[in-house]
């Protein structure tokens, strides 16, 4: 990674407009939004408000958000099996009941251990499965959805090639599907700076 020019590139913005930047915000710095709506746009073919964007420090504050902002301590979230630790660890965290579903590539979800009573949140990783780095399916996660009819349904795009959207859930059109994402992977992981795209209604 060009450290010396990030470094460069970094001072030439934060320096002119430190009051700004060191200062609260509505969701997260403006221009950033806007840089991170074309971004998605391009690269997602996801067509969102600015308002809709909120600048976190990463995928793990991101979910803590969701957990914390809209599920209450005892209620359940499903998951697949194996699973993202990350996500796992911040859901339990939150006091929340994590029900793992096994899922395999080709064949689907394991529907024979859905959680009897409601699910305020399912858990996805986005275009490709975290551990396995398998591409997914929207069928599938479409499916344990319609199966579960969870509050919320929140999508982690940890990874992706560019080309393969159609397999995300999120739509920033719904009222209860939210997508988490972040840099690490594009960029560095020391950068710490992602994104939550969450429907119009809760911006």
């Amino acid at each position: 990674f060009p450290m010396r020019k990030w470094r460069q590139l970094y001072a030439s913005v934060t320096v002119p407009h430190n009051a700004l930047l060191l200062s609260y915000s509505s969701g997260g710095y403006g221009p950033l939004k806007r840089e991170i709506r074309d971004f998605l746009r391009r690269w997602r073919n996801i067509d969102c408000d600015t308002q809709q964007i909120i600048i976190t420090e990463g995928t793990h504050h991101g979910i803590e958000l969701c957990a914390l902002a809209l599920a209450d301590e005892g209620q359940r979230v499903v998951m697949e099996s194996p699973c993202y630790w990350g996500a796992r660890n911040v859901f339990l965290a939150a006091g929340l009941k994590t029900r793992r579903l096994a899922w395999v590539p080709g064949e689907g979800h394991d529907m024979t251990r859905l959680p009897e009573s409601s699910v305020q949140m399912a858990y996805f990783t986005g275009s490709h499965h975290y551990p396995l780095s398998v591409p997914t399916s929207r069928a599938d996660k479409q499916a344990l959805c319609d199966a579960c009819q969870p509050a919320y349904i929140l999508e982690d795009d940890y990874e992706f090639s560019g080309d393969d959207h159609h397999e995300l859930l999120f739509d920033p059109d719904s009222s209860n599907r939210l997508l988490v994402g972040s840099f690490s992977k594009l960029m560095f992981p020391g950068l710490r700076l992602g994104y939550l795209v969450v429907p119009r209604a809760l911006a």
